[in-house]
């Protein structure tokens, strides 16, 4: 309830709406973010979006850092296109979640060099309280194993709530190592998927084995298939969505 409250009451200062003229960009910097936005959102389509992170113990708080540099990168591309996202963590089941941002991400005005030297303000307010709100939750959350399909429930019922987007993806961050329980809930060809941290493990809680990772990923890509999305390949690394 709090973490909902404190993203409440800061609405406002994520739509980059008014105020003061945002801080100076490089030429460089600006040019990178105009390449995002044409090769995202061309005719600036709307985001709609996803990001579960997973928390269990074989994750755990060793992995944030690089985890949390991956979000960053996603919020970037929402901000630069405009759109809304959700960014939760998971442990054991669907329902042991801690949301760490719902909202809109979106710089005002027509011009499009001016939206993205707005875009990170935005960003840097919402992993402001992405940092607060996992600090504050993800030790709360039972880390004794991952529901990796209820996350992928939980994405759904977010897609079905918001119809408007004409770009929709959903990130899974996860080790892998995940029971696959249930039937898979269908996504629909337009959602985009990609599974990304697969075998990363905390090497003081579990040594990768490649054989087992092999069969990890094969087994994530056969339940994402299920989902009729766009599934790229379950991946160790973080393949940048643009």
């Amino acid at each position: 309830m709090k973490v909902l409250i404190a993203i409440a009451a800061a609405v406002v200062s994520l739509c980059g709406c008014g105020g003061l003229a945002p801080p100076a960009m490089t030429p460089a910097e600006l040019q990178r973010l105009r390449g995002i936005h044409n090769q995202v959102c061309p005719n600036d389509e709307p985001v709609l979006e996803t990001i579960a992170n997973d928390v269990s113990d074989s994750a755990a708080e060793s992995l944030w850092e690089v985890r949390r540099s991956w979000i960053e990168g996603e919020l970037e591309t929402i901000a630069i296109c405009g759109g809304d996202v959700k960014v939760w963590e998971f442990g054991r089941s669907s329902a042991a979640t801690n949301t760490l941002f719902e909202g809109q991400l979106r710089a005002d005005g027509s011009e499009l060099n001016a939206r993205l030297r707005k875009v990170p303000e935005l960003v840097s307010a919402a992993m402001a309280q992405i940092d607060q709100a996992h600090a504050a939750g993800a030790v709360t959350l039972d880390s004794n194993g991952t529901d990796l399909s209820g996350q992928f429930v939980n994405a759904a019922a977010y897609f079905e709530s918001n119809t408007d987007a004409s770009i929709r993806r959903a990130i899974f961050l996860t080790d892998g190592w995940s029971a696959l329980a249930g039937t898979a809930p269908e996504l629909g060809r337009d959602v985009q998927v990609w599974i990304a941290g697969v075998g990363v493990f905390d090497k003081s809680k579990r040594s990768p084995n490649e054989a087992k990772i092999a069969e990890a990923r094969a087994r994530l890509d056969q339940f994402c298939a299920r989902t009729q999305a766009q599934c790229h390949p379950a991946t160790s690394d973080y393949n940048p969505t643009t």
